[in-house]
């Protein structure tokens, strides 16, 4: 009984001791591996591409080379030009306003006068209306137009009487406009070339 009191009395100061071994606990956790996703982009098999009938054909470097548009000779600056020459301005002919026209103007226009401008091969047609100013105190002109030293239009053009033109210029380089007073003693009436558009 005494053994038995002296066992049950006795296992609190083992326990407290600080000598007792405590006991050691072992866990063992399990982490799973983190997943790898991997993305794969399927391309389309590229179908060939052709370009749409009448598109622009290409140029030297491969890229599509886009057609002129028509353009206004007033918009050109002269690659050339006389001490009288083509400025760009208005005028009336025959009771017809053209705001947008070459006219005579410089120093002697109304003796002679002349300009020149690069077509750079682009063009087919050259159309305007030439014409004397319903404002000026003389009545006439003479006006010649060359493409590349050659004559697309030689004649007189009179005060009232405007001449509706289209002009042969395909493949042309150099264009030049010269007008001179009729009888040559500088009484020229005041030209007017209206709405003067280049064509491709």
């Amino acid at each position: 009984m005494a053994g038995l009191l002296f066992g049950y009395l006795g296992l609190p100061a083992i326990a407290n001791s600080p000598t007792a071994a405590r006991p050691t606990v072992t866990k063992t956790v399990s982490v799973p591996e983190p997943a790898v996703t991997v993305t794969v982009t399927a391309s389309p098999t590229s179908a060939p591409v052709s370009l749409p009938t009448g598109s622009p054909s290409s140029g030297p470097d491969g890229t599509p080379s886009a057609s002129p548009k028509p353009l206004l000779l007033t918009t050109m600056y002269p690659v050339a030009k006389g001490t009288a020459g083509l400025n760009v301005g208005g005028g009336t002919l025959n009771s017809q306003r053209f705001e947008t026209a070459l006219v005579s103007g410089g120093s002697g226009s109304h003796c002679s006068g002349w300009s020149e401008y690069n077509l750079g091969r682009q063009w087919t047609t050259l159309t305007l209306t030439a014409g004397i100013d319903d404002y000026s105190a003389d009545t006439a002109s003479r006006l010649d137009i060359l493409a590349d030293g050659e004559s697309i239009f030689t004649g007189e053009v009179d005060l009232g009487v405007p001449k509706e033109l289209s002009l042969d210029v395909k493949g042309r380089l150099r264009l030049s406009i010269r007008y001179a007073d009729t009888a040559k003693n500088c009484h020229m009436g005041d030209l007017v070339l209206g709405n003067p558009l280049l064509v491709p």
